[in-house]
């Protein structure tokens, strides 16, 4: 008899699911990492000409592409707010 049980209690459980499986992913979610990885595999070929511009523009002034630049060579430099009162609350963004 208990394997009866179990059985229905499996049958059960198989109804009551709707949608997907859990864990699986999405249509547009497998088509964001599709795209994604396509991206990824054009800059990988393309990367010597792309940076070269970057590093260009930044020499000839454009303060987006020196700031991208440094911050992807040396790392964004950390945002500190502090606020003074009966307690000192330093936040990091």
């Amino acid at each position: 008899m208990a394997g009866t049980a179990e059985i229905a209690r499996e049958n059960l459980k198989k109804a009551r699911q709707v949608g997907r499986p859990k864990g699986s992913k999405a249509a547009h979610t497998l088509d964001a990492e599709a795209g994604r990885a396509y991206i990824i595999m054009r800059v990988q070929k393309s990367l010597e000409p792309i940076m070269d511009k970057a590093i260009e523009l930044a020499i000839e002034g454009d303060n987006t592409a020196r700031k991208d630049l440094m911050d992807r060579a040396f790392g964004r430099p950390a945002e500190t707010l502090e606020v003074h009162g009966d307690i000192i609350l330093k936040i990091d963004i």
